[in-house]
């Protein structure tokens, strides 16, 4: 009944999962639970934003790295994927972020933000997740695009 009813409301992918039957998007890495990602990147970026305004970038180090800890504290294959992309979307405004106000001001980038560190930070906690690298560059692609345009959208100045 429990699952008619996920069925109803979220889908059969949901339902057939909480059915304990493994879904065609559980081989690929594609969390079977859907929620608004675009709401959840926003959410992160005004984290970063909230945090970066006090402490700065000091500050957001702290914060990002806190967050990808919280990963495997998370319930669920579903929910660890939500909180990645949540501290992916931080990492990525971040690098955004430091990069601009470095060139601006003319110092260096914040070591622990660049972009190589940033990716390396989401494939250590992604590959669990994304075992395909051309599917895990396009959600990192995607995860960036939604990142920036929060940024844009809720500004740091």
């Amino acid at each position: 009944m429990l699952a008619e009813l996920v069925f109803q409301l979220v889908g059969p992918e949901a339902a057939d999962r909480l059915a304990g039957k493994p879904g065609p998007e559980d081989e690929a890495g594609v969390p079977t639970v859907q929620w608004d990602h675009e709401a959840n990147i926003a959410a992160a970026v005004r984290a970063l934003i909230a945090t970066y305004r006090k402490p700065g970038m000091t500050g957001t180090v702290g914060l990002v790295d806190e967050c990808y800890k919280g990963i495997a504290r998370q319930q669920g294959r579903d929910a660890q994927v939500k909180r990645l992309e949540y501290c992916a979307g931080m990492d990525l405004a971040a690098n955004r972020l430091d990069s601009e106000m470095a060139k601006r001001n003319g110092y260096p980038v914040t070591e622990f933000f660049s972009f190589d560190n940033v990716t390396s930070r989401i494939d250590l906690h992604g590959t669990a997740y994304f075992s395909n690298p051309d599917f895990r560059a396009g959600i990192v692609e995607r995860w960036t695009k939604m990142a920036s345009e929060a940024l844009s959208k809720h500004g740091a100045r």
